[in-house]
């Protein structure tokens, strides 16, 4: 009974709030000219309204269902749009974990007179029409 009454009152608690994804200010973008934007998930009273002859038990429920099913679709957007930001800036700065690591790793080779060498450009394919 503890456990009804519980979920009863988060879901009252939750039932005008929906989640969406929002972009956040990140000073590496402009420095490593990063297409995609950082995310989090920000949270927001919705239009949510009961109208009609609703019982407030299905009411709350569905509310509640609503919150739920913005949470999971938006923090899905936000993982995926996340991910897709942390490996393009660890492509694109210099100074990034993966680049660093590389660093790291090279160092001492570069310190006995080693050289870095560069990948060659493809050719350019000359189109044809």
């Amino acid at each position: 009974m503890k456990k009804i009454i519980s979920l009863f009152a988060m879901l009252s608690l939750l039932q005008a709030c929906v989640a969406y994804p929002r972009t956040t200010p990140d000073k590496d973008n402009s420095r490593c000219e990063l297409v995609t934007k950082r995310l989090r998930l920000a949270t927001e009273e919705s239009a949510y309204k009961v109208a009609g002859k609703i019982d407030p038990f299905s009411a709350i429920v569905s509310a509640g269902l609503l919150y739920g099913v913005t949470v999971v679709v938006s923090g899905s957007v936000v993982l995926v749009g996340n991910t897709v930001h942390f490996l393009e800036k660890q492509g694109q700065c210099d100074d990034s974990f993966l680049n660093t690591q590389l660093l790291d790793h090279i160092k001492p080779l570069l310190e006995q007179g080693g050289t870095v060498i560069e990948p060659k450009q493809p050719a350019a394919i000359p189109l044809q029409g």
